[in-house]
C-alpha cells in the first residue's frame, strides 16, 4: 500500500513539475469574418480599352467604394480624359457601376466599369446589384432664358437604345443589313456555308472569353456573339482619301524638291500631300479642297 501511494505522489510531482516548465498552450480561434458589402482592401484588374489593356485599383471599406483609380492606361490622350477621370468619380460618389458611358469614349468607360467589376468580384460585392443603383438622377433641371452655343435634348440611354434599333430595323427593311434569327438562317441569307460561319463565331467567342486578340491583333471586344437575332452587312474596301502628293505652299504653288516654286503651276485637294501633316484630320478632305481650290484659281486668274 505504502508503495502505491509513494507511486501516485511521484506521478503526481512529476505533472506538476512538467507544467510549470512549460506553460499551457492556448486555444486560438480564427478572426471572425467581416460583416459588410464587401471584404476591406484595395484591388486590382484590367479590362481591354480602346488601345490596350486599362488598369484600376479599386479601394473597399466593409461597406463601400471608398476610391477608385486608373494605374495604368494607353488610351487615346484628350479623348478619353472625361472617362478617365469622370467614371471613377462617379462610381464612388454614386456607389454605382450603373454610371453611363461617355460618348466619344465608349471603350474607354465600359474597360474602366469592367475593371471595377472585377475588383467588385475580388472584394465579395454584389455586382448586379450595383449595375442596378441609379447614377446621377433626379430632378432635371430647367433652363428659362438661357443663352448657349449647343443645346443637345435627348430621352436618354433606353431613347438612345430605341432610336438604334429602329435604325437597325430601318437597314434590314431597305436591304442594307442582312437578318437571321439563328446563324444557319443568316448564313443563308449572305449566301456562305452555315458550318464556316458557326466555326468563325465559335473562334471568335473563344477568343473574347480568353481575353485574347484575334489573328488581325484586334482586342476591343467585350461580349461575345452568341444570342439572335444575328446582323450582317457586307465592306468591300474603297480609296475615300489618297495620302501624300503634291507639297504646295499657303497660295495653292506647287513647289518642287528643293522647295521653290513652280512658276505657273497650282494644286488643290486631294493631289496635295502634308497640308494635314503625317495622316488626314477626319471631315477637312473636302474644306481643304474648295478652300486651296479658290486660292489656286484666284491666283492663276491674275497671271
Amino acid at each position: 500500500m505504502k508503495k502505491a501511494k509513494l507511486a501516485a505522489l511521484s506521478l503526481s510531482a512529476a505533472l506538476l513539475l512538467s507544467n510549470c516548465g512549460s506553460p499551457a498552450a492556448k486555444e486560438t480561434n480564427p478572426p471572425a469574418p467581416q460583416e459588410g458589402a464587401y471584404v476591406a482592401g484595395t484591388y486590382e484588374a484590367s479590362a481591354d480599352g480602346r488601345n490596350g489593356p486599362v488598369k484600376v485599383s479599386v479601394t473597399f471599406t466593409v461597406d463601400a467604394i471608398e476610391k477608385v483609380t486608373i494605374v495604368e492606361h494607353a488610351e487615346s490622350n484628350g479623348i478619353s480624359a472625361p472617362a478617365i477621370s469622370g467614371i471613377p468619380e462617379a462610381i464612388v460618389t454614386y456607389q454605382s457601376l450603373g454610371v453611363d458611358v461617355v460618348s466619344g469614349a465608349t471603350i474607354t468607360s465600359e474597360a474602366i466599369l469592367t475593371a471595377v467589376a472585377a475588383c467588385v468580384e475580388q472584394a465579395g460585392g454584389d455586382v448586379e446589384a450595383l449595375k442596378a443603383v441609379p447614377a446621377g438622377e433626379g430632378e432635371a433641371e430647367t433652363l428659362q432664358n438661357a443663352t448657349v452655343d449647343v443645346l443637345v435634348v435627348g430621352g436618354g440611354k433606353e431613347a438612345t437604345l430605341r432610336m438604334a434599333q429602329e435604325a437597325l430595323d430601318a437597314q434590314v427593311q431597305y436591304g442594307m443589313i442582312s437578318k437571321g434569327e439563328t446563324l444557319t438562317e443568316l448564313a443563308e441569307t449572305i449566301g456562305v456555308p452555315a458550318e464556316t460561319l458557326e466555326q468563325t463565331i465559335s473562334e471568335f467567342n473563344d477568343l473574347v472569353k480568353a481575353g485574347q486578340p484575334d489573328e488581325f491583333g484586334r482586342r476591343t471586344w467585350e461580349s461575345t456573339i452568341e444570342e439572335g437575332p444575328f446582323y450582317a452587312v457586307a465592306f468591300s474596301p474603297c480609296v475615300h482619301h489618297t495620302m501624300g502628293g503634291l507639297e504646295i505652299d499657303s497660295e495653292a504653288k506647287v513647289l518642287n524638291t528643293e522647295g521653290q516654286v513652280i512658276e505657273g503651276l497650282y494644286a488643290a485637294g486631294e493631289v496635295t500631300g502634308g497640308i494635314h501633316g503625317t495622316n488626314r484630320v477626319g471631315g477637312n478632305a473636302v474644306p481643304d479642297a474648295l478652300t486651296f481650290g479658290k486660292i489656286a484659281g484666284e491666283n492663276a486668274a491674275k497671271k
